[in-house]
């Protein structure tokens, strides 16, 4: 028997302690030998999953769809994607950014897998829609606001005129982020929607009197003082009502929409040399107005 200070610890006691130290020991061991086999199972496991996705997941075809103005090739080449590339490796955001970047006369493109070994994008052809006054000069742009020609002197008679939107330097590619032209795209599709889709000119000089002109044809050309964005469905079919009901297909002059959510009326003032039946009208004797219930 051993002395520990004054106190006598007998010997199976420190046969004991010993023996569950080595289990203690031993069980460690066990647990450090496990933890490291799963760990080089691991490497071994996430190597052979590399490797493979080198071998068997490589892009073998790349297709192009929609309608273009540049060969398939030219867009396979703008995206900058090789075949036998990694398919996980590919950036599909990035390629869509190259295409639109370095194709002038793509407006959109979409880029989507197609498992396991193939990639499919789809271009959008851009035609130009507007020209954006600034500086007496125009910026021609697509339906999707991208930038086409700058310093336009003269535009053709199918682009809409868009006025009162100042941009800082434009880039020629680039496309345009502004409110106004959101604004601008949901009230073009509100009017196309109803069949207007004959509106030419979008003044937003005062985004809370928003002015836009109709043509139809070389004698109809009227003038529409829409007002603000508020309840923009209620004023289209509105102002479709009036137009329909309300005049014929030879008349001019200006509806104004500005007062008609309180109202529930529009203002309507024949041109001078308007021929329109105005029977249908309350006509204020002075100033030939009419008011439109």
């Amino acid at each position: 028997m051993k002395t520990k200070g004054n106190i006598d610890v007998p010997e199976y006691v420190r046969r004991k302690r010993k023996a569950a130290i080595a289990k203690q020991r031993r069980r460690r061991r066990r647990v450090f030998v496990k933890m490291f086999s799963l760990l080089i199972l691991f490497f071994i496991v996430l190597c052979g999953l590399y490797f493979s996705l080198g071998i068997f997941f490589k892009v073998e075809k790349i297709f192009v769809a929609g309608e273009s103005v540049y060969t398939p090739q030219d867009i396979v080449n703008a995206s900058g994607v090789k075949k036998d590339a990694n398919i996980f490796g590919l950036n599909l955001h990035k390629i869509k950014t190259e295409v639109e970047k370095r194709l002038l006369y793509i407006d959109n493109v979409t880029v989507k897998m197609r498992w396991p070994t193939s990639l499919v994008m789809t271009a959008t052809k851009a035609v130009p829609t507007f020209a954006l006054e600034c500086n007496n000069k125009y910026i021609i742009l697509s339906e999707g606001f991208k930038v086409l020609e700058k310093n336009a002197l003269t535009i053709g008679e199918k682009l809409d005129i868009i006025r009162g939107v100042k941009l800082n330097s434009p880039m020629l590619g680039g496309s345009i982020k502004n409110s106004k032209l959101i604004n601008l795209t949901e009230l073009r599709d509100c009017l196309r929607g109803v069949g207007l889709g004959n509106v030419k000119i979008y003044d937003f000089t005062n985004p809370q009197e928003v002015q836009l002109t109709l043509c139809k044809g070389e004698r109809c050309r009227i003038e529409i003082k829409f007002g603000n964005f508020d309840q923009m469905v209620y004023k289209v079919k509105f102002l479709l009502a009036v137009l329909n009901d309300r005049m014929d297909g030879n008349v001019s002059g200006e509806i104004d929409l500005t007062d008609l959510l309180v109202s529930k009326k529009a203002i309507w003032k024949p041109s001078i040399d308007s021929d329109s039946d105005k029977k249908d009208v309350e006509t204020n004797e002075n100033n030939g107005e009419g008011v439109v219930n």
